[in-house]
């Protein structure tokens, strides 16, 4: 018996799952995939999301300071932080 199931295992069901169980409650986690953690997206977060839903270090993987963007038609951008 489970106390709370979180459907996704992605950082937001994680970061869920992670601060429900430092609680003492019994969590599972259901995700589709076979094996968790595969890069997804760019997982670019930005400080407004980090200040407002703090993520704790050890579940931060490597952080950068730039990303170039590259739009369909082959287009590029890039930004800073």
């Amino acid at each position: 018996m489970y106390d709370a199931i979180i459907v996704g295992a992605g950082p937001a069901g994680n970061v869920a799952a992670l601060r429900l169980s430092s609680k003492g409650h019994r969590v599972a986690v259901l995700d589709w995939r076979f094996d968790i953690g595969d890069k997804l997206c760019t997982g670019i977060v930005g400080t407004e999301c980090g200040e407002a839903f703090p993520i704790p270090s050890e579940l931060i993987y490597r952080q950068a300071n730039s990303a170039t963007f590259i739009s369909p038609n082959g287009r590029e951008f890039g930004v800073v932080s």
